[in-house]
């Protein structure tokens, strides 16, 4: 049960961390975009912080699986 509520803790964290990247990483793109020319990719200046706000989503993602099988298995060890 205590690890159920780490688990939930690190995913509500990770989750929030990798949704302030994302923002600024779009915000980003649009600022720095107004100043190129046509044509240029708005992308390439902002692609390490997609990659890392992606990653913080995906640890996020693993971390609430781990919280549900665990509050899961820990149900059905109740039931007994």
């Amino acid at each position: 049960m205590k690890n159920t509520k780490v688990y939930k803790y690190i995913s509500n964290i990770t989750f929030v961390i990798g949704l302030v990247i994302g923002v600024y990483a779009i915000i980003r793109m649009y600022t720095i975009g107004a100043d190129l020319p046509t044509g240029v990719c708005l992308i390439d200046s902002s692609r390490p912080l997609i990659i890392a706000a992606i990653a913080v989503l995906v640890v996020s993602l693993v971390f609430s699986f781990l919280a549900g099988v665990k509050n899961k298995k820990s149900a059905d060890s109740n039931k007994k």
